[in-house]
């Protein structure tokens, strides 16, 4: 049985690098990112099976539609690696307006929480029952 691991923000930096690790260890990587070139890139740098996913990990349906997915062609998730994350340009805190800071909460709070709730939903559930999640 293949392990199946999500890796969030898999487009460059640590998540790039992490989800080629985890190909390296044998792992099914699903990459998730908002730019799908870049997540073609990490994929080809894979040495195992990777999936492509591109999408914002802040729409809800997105995300439950990640994980039907992912239930559906492998019946479970063994990692999160739940690394998707956004930051503001170099700014003073009286120079952000509220929407710049709200999509900031949105990826790196609401993204997390999506990812980790659906992935422990379908972990509780799996058999054999488990997973790890990775924040």
């Amino acid at each position: 049985m293949s392990r199946v691991a999500i890796v969030t923000g898999a487009g460059t930096g640590v998540g790039k690098a992490t989800a080629i690790k985890l190909s390296d260890a044998g792992f099914t990587v699903i990459l998730i990112g908002r730019r799908e070139y870049k997540l073609e890139e990490t994929k080809k740098a894979c040495n195992s099976h990777a999936v492509v996913l591109p999408m914002d990990v802040s729409i809800e349906t997105d995300v439950k539609k990640c994980f039907e997915m992912i239930e559906k062609n492998f019946s479970r998730i063994d990692l999160l690696f739940n690394n998707a994350g956004t930051f503001l340009s170099s700014k003073t805190i009286d120079e952000i307006n509220f929407s710049e800071w709200k999509e900031v909460i949105e990826v790196n709070i609401n993204g997390m929480f999506l990812f980790s709730k659906h992935a422990f939903s379908l972990m509780k559930n799996q058999s054999p029952m488990g997973g790890r999640i990775i924040n």
